[in-house]
């Protein structure tokens, strides 16, 4: 999955999608359970007691002016443990990285043309990307995860200011919750904020990024707060995102 952003990364580039200056915009991010926004849940509550089945986050974006030729996005997530602590490590649980308890138990796609059907799909079952989920980024109690998602240039969406569009979602599998192979920490509670997303329009011009807010935190088990104790990741160069995931 890793190679598969990289690769995501390097077409963006070579369309001049990941050069242009960022722009800040006051349009806002939202992150749910099961839907966008105002439709979706703030808190997952889980038993723990099963090994099957899955729970799904939600990004979506109240569009801002000047979206006219959409074709990818990157954003930027923040997961972080309850109590918010440098000395409380990431559970096992959480440990979704390569060689992590639970390697891979987070994924990301595109995918809306089955529902939900709240908001607005902008990319119609075309948009391909993957994630990377960094533990211990930017400390040992919490995880830093990176999407990309991306068009065919030829397949550039215009977006309505005002309207909100869903951008990704995140699927959490409940793998070794219980039983034989357990990994501790499922009814730790935790939360994870959208910090960022920058959309990217064809030809790369007026890229804009965009802030999360409260708006843009989830919460698992009842959570560890409602904001993000750290910046906001700031507009890179292909070079800088390219470097994280080596």
């Amino acid at each position: 999955m890793t190679q598969l952003v990289v690769q995501l990364v390097a077409v963006l580039i070579a369309a001049g999608l990941l050069l242009a200056p960022a722009l800040t915009s006051a349009a806002t991010l939202n992150l749910a359970w099961n839907d966008c926004g105002a439709a979706g849940a703030v808190n997952k509550t889980f038993a723990c007691s099963t090994n099957s089945g899955v729970d799904i986050i939600v990004g979506s974006v109240v569009a801002p002016s000047g979206i006219d030729s959409l074709v990818g996005i990157r954003a930027t997530l923040d997961v972080w443990t309850s109590p918010d602590s440098a000395a409380t490590a990431l559970s096992d649980w959480w440990q979704c990285g390569a060689g992590g308890c639970r390697s891979a138990c987070i994924t990301a796609n595109f995918g809306f043309t089955s529902g939900p059907y709240t908001c607005i799909d902008p990319w119609g079952g075309g948009a391909t990307g993957g994630l990377d989920y960094a533990p211990g980024v930017p400390g040992i109690n919490h995880a830093t995860i990176r999407i990309v998602g991306a068009l065919p240039a030829t397949s550039q969406v215009h977006l309505d200011e005002g309207s909100e569009y869903y951008l990704f979602q995140i699927t959490v599998n409940h793998h070794q919750s219980t039983g034989s192979g357990t990994c501790s920490g499922c009814s730790d509670p935790m939360s994870i904020a959208l910090t960022s997303v920058g959309l990217s329009q064809n030809g790369g011009m007026n890229e804009i990024t965009l802030w999360g807010a409260s708006s843009a935190v989830v919460t698992w088990q009842g959570g560890a707060g409602t904001s993000p104790n750290v910046p906001p990741v700031q507009a890179s160069t292909y070079g800088q995102i390219r470097s994280l995931y080596h």
